[in-house]
């Protein structure tokens, strides 16, 4: 299912529409309580209008419910779609780099020389961690690049997660 940005605009009016008359409906249910508290009304007068009043708010939580689902859908596909873009994006700026790469490189370049391997020592002093930082070679500029690029999808990634804790709550 896909939700057009229109029909998403839509729900969105309508879901600010219902959480206004809800609001409206509930306020309308604690004057109820304050007119028979200050002895306007009796308790039956005010269990028949605020058993209509109930009512009329769970028709409109259903109503929410499925108004929020289509925007909750509507949202994540955006979402999927910048991911998507911003995963293309990324992926076509490496493919160019390494093409552009490849190209200086030239057919006769030499063949990148294997990283030398540092075996790890599992006591921990501060002096041995210093040394081993120190025996680590240098990250490559296209390393550097590849850990940014790592880095930006995984904060993507870390907000979709984030957007969809604070969704389910309000499923609830």
């Amino acid at each position: 299912m896909t939700v057009p940005s229109a029909e998403l605009e839509k729900s969105r009016r309508e879901m600010r529409t219902i959480m206004v008359e809800r609001d409206l409906l509930s306020s309308a249910m604690m004057k109820l309580y304050e007119a028979e508290t200050e002895g306007r009304i009796t308790k039956e007068e005010r269990e028949m209008i605020s058993k209509r009043y109930s009512d009329q708010i769970k028709d409109l939580q259903s109503k929410l419910k499925d108004v929020e689902l289509v925007v909750e859908v509507g949202e994540l596909e955006g979402l999927r779609g910048e991911l998507m873009t911003l995963f293309e994006s990324k992926i076509s700026n490496i493919e160019a780099r390494l093409d552009s790469a490849k190209q200086r490189l030239g057919p006769a370049a030499p063949q990148p020389m294997k990283k030398e391997v540092v075996p790890k020592v599992e006591r921990g002093t501060d002096l041995e961690r210093a040394v081993e930082r120190r025996a680590k070679p240098e990250m490559t500029d296209s390393e550097k690049r590849v850990k940014e690029i790592r880095d930006e999808v995984m904060d993507a990634l870390t907000r979709l997660e984030q957007i969809d804790i604070e969704k389910k709550p309000q499923e609830a």
